[in-house]
Order: structure tokens, then C-alpha cells, then sequence
């Protein structure tokens, strides 16, 4: 996971020697997860050395399934022709930029990507916390829109907050 139930329960203003909900916040923190992975469209701890075969599509843009990239071996392309390093840049998100015109329809990309555990950035791992925070705060209020408590009124948003949101927007994979 992104983050650990150790890490969430401060958050959610949580003693760690508090253990009579854990079974709760480790579902609420493994559904947040979940979200988050859905929502980037990759799984940002997934660290990795691979090979992908993409297709190219006219761009010089070529997404990779492994983000962030970290290291790339090898590109070659289905003529067979191998790229140099100043032929092609990381660019964000997981994606190749290849600085000239490609001529072939596919290229095989050699990279390793990912972030292992202690070196996810840390909004990364709060907009998980505030995904989990408001599916931990609905517990018994799932499918109401908005409940009402003397002369409290409250609402609930479904989705992803706004402020995870905005955290996740600059790390969602961008589909060309």
C-alpha cells in the first residue's frame, strides 16, 4: 500500500496503542489505496525493471506502465534501431519524450520505474489519508447524501475529495 494504518492514525487523531478499530481503518485505508491507484491509472509502488512494446501513434509522447521512471536501459524501435540517451528524454508521469520524428510504429522500452516504500512522496500518501478520513467518517452513513443532527447539517461528497484530487492530479498518468 501507498501508506500504512501507522501512519493513517494520527491523522485520523488516532493513539497507535489504540487497536479497537484497526480491523476498520485497514479496510478504509486498503479501499483509499484503491482509489488512488484507480484514479492515477498505475500503481505508483509498484517497483519495477521491465521491457514494453508501445505503439507509437503518430506522437513523440510514449506512456509507460511503471511511473515514475527512473532508469531506462534500452529503446528500441520495430526497424530495429536503437535510440541514445540524447534522443529521448523522462519526462513526467511515466512518459518517454522523443526529442526527433519516429519512424517506426512501435518501440520496445527497457526502464525501471516505481517508488519503493521509502520514497513515496508524502502527498501522495496524504491524499490517500483524506480519501481514508472521509470513508472513515461516513461508517454508518454510506448511501446518504446528507444527514441532519438538531441544527447540524452535514453533507457528504461521493468520489474523491477536492483536496486529494488536486494532490492527485499531478501524479494521474496522462492517457494520449
Amino acid at each position: 500500500m501507498i501508506t500504512s494504518k501507522d501512519e493513517l492514525k494520527p491523522f485520523l487523531d488516532i493513539e497507535l496503542s489504540d487497536t479497537d478499530n484497526d480491523t476498520l481503518i485497514h479496510s478504509v485505508l486498503k479501499a483509499a489505496d484503491n482509489k488512488v491507484k484507480n484514479y492515477l491509472r498505475y500503481n505508483p509502488e509498484a517497483v519495477v525493471t521491465t521491457s514494453e512494446e508501445k505503439r507509437v501513434y503518430k506522437s513523440r509522447f510514449v506512456p509507460l506502465d511503471h511511473g515514475p521512471i527512473t532508469t531506462i536501459v534500452s529503446i528500441t524501435d520495430s526497424n530495429g534501431v536503437a535510440y541514445e540517451t540524447d534522443e529521448y528524454r523522462i519526462a513526467e508521469k511515466g512518459i518517454v519524450e522523443f526529442l526527433g520524428a519516429l519512424s517506426a510504429t512501435t518501440v520496445n522500452v527497457t526502464y525501471s520505474g516505481g517508488y519503493d516504500e521509502n520514497e513515496m512522496p508524502e502527498d501522495l500518501k496524504l491524499a490517500v489519508w483524506v480519501i481514508a478520513e472521509s470513508l472513515y467518517n461516513r461508517r454508518g452513513s454510506f448511501g446518504a447524501k446528507k444527514e441532519n443532527f438538531s441544527s447540524f447539517s452535514t453533507e457528504y461528497q461521493d468520489g474523491i475529495p477536492p483536496d486529494a484530487q488536486d494532490i492527485l492530479n499531478d501524479y494521474r498518468r496522462v492517457l494520449l
